[in-house]
């Protein structure tokens, strides 16, 4: 997979495209927002790419028997069924990190 998009950056080499992530579900404001539940395929997709326990804490959230959802993504939970979020087996939890 081409990850040249998601590694894009600003001046300071932080990808553009993770910070935005960051701004809205881990903002350093503390004014932070759930992202949406039926729109979690960009998610999915980018926990692929970025190693991010906000990521993976929002993606614990989803429902386990929705397939479709994501409008602009429809299907990712299909395609990409497990994301890269390391997880307690014990207890089926996102392990922080």
């Amino acid at each position: 997979m081409n990850n040249e998009l998601f590694e894009y950056g600003a001046l300071d080499g932080v990808p553009a495209i993770h910070r935005a992530i960051r701004f809205v579900i881990d903002n350093d404001t503390g004014i932070s927002h759930e992202w949406k539940p039926t729109e979690l395929g960009p998610l999915r997709v980018a926990s692929h790419v970025y190693s991010d326990p906000s990521i993976c804490s929002e993606l614990a959230k989803s429902n386990p028997g929705y397939d479709r959802e994501s409008l602009y993504l429809p299907y990712t939970k299909l395609t990409r069924p497990n994301d890269d979020c390391p997880v307690d087996k014990a207890s089926d939890t996102v392990e922080s990190s």
